[in-house]
């Protein structure tokens, strides 16, 4: 019998293509999606996708601004998932969530974030991944996330234990972590890059603030990356920035 986890993953996968059955489903950041039409095309944003997953498989609002709102007008954003996954479900290690079919991976951020669902293979996900790549397929492992998340009431697989593969350690990045701020010449660095193009109005202060992250965030979004506001492998090459030396000079 199918359980909820992999019914997510199977609803999230029949909408990564358009009719053509080649080209992916459009991205759109802060896309409104009906959580109760289980037709709707797209364009899609990261957390709607999984949102409207867990609403089409339980009928359940998750993840969304107010979980009691109408169905048709619930919006859903990373922030409420992280909030949800805090005060209503289940965290689990990301190594974990990765061997289990419908299981969330959630990337925090202060302003932003992302999310996307396990396949269960241990290397895969379904998401929302941005403009530049649309509803896809995409690698868990040399990306950086915070949780696994289980939805409250949701029947998933056997949980699988003993993993522990460094394989699934988040890679180093530049972001706004909750408490101390990053700081130090990679993040003035970063600062004065996105003020010469255009994304920030602040003289660098070498502090990873949230006015820091949403000038990352518009950066991606011009360049349709992944908008999670953090400067990880992708952005970073989109930068010109050596993570390698970053992480050497960072303060955490």
């Amino acid at each position: 019998m199918e359980t909820d986890g992999e019914k997510f993953v199977r609803l999230a996968s029949a909408k990564l293509f358009k009719a053509d059955g080649r080209t992916p489903q459009e991205y759109v950041f802060g896309a409104s999606v009906p959580m109760d039409n289980p037709d709707w095309m797209g364009p899609w944003d990261c957390a709607e996708y999984c949102s409207w997953s867990v609403y089409q498989g339980m009928r359940l609002i998750y993840g969304c601004t107010e979980n009691t709102a109408p169905p048709a007008r619930a919006n859903a954003f990373t922030g409420a998932w992280k909030r949800d996954v805090l005060g209503l479900g289940v965290s689990i290690p990301v190594e974990i969530a990765a061997h289990v079919p419908g299981a969330m991976l959630l990337r925090r951020g202060a302003t932003s974030g992302h999310i996307a669902i396990s396949v269960g293979t241990g290397d895969q996900t379904v998401e929302a991944r941005g403009r530049a790549y649309g509803v896809v397929r995409a690698p868990v492992k040399g990306r950086a996330w915070d949780y696994g998340v289980l939805i409250p009431n949701a029947s998933y697989p056997p949980i699988p234990r003993g993993f522990g593969d460094p394989a699934y350690a988040a890679p180093f990045q530049l972001r706004f972590h909750e408490g101390r701020l990053q700081s130090g010449p990679p993040v003035r660095d970063l600062q004065a890059r996105l003020a010469a193009l255009g994304f920030l109005d602040a003289a660098p202060s070498g502090a990873y603030d949230i006015r820091t992250e949403t000038a990352v965030v518009q950066y991606q979004l011009s360049r349709g990356l992944t908008p999670d506001g953090m400067v990880g492998p992708e952005t970073a090459d989109a930068l010109g920035i050596d993570l390698g030396a970053a992480e050497r000079q960072i303060d955490r």
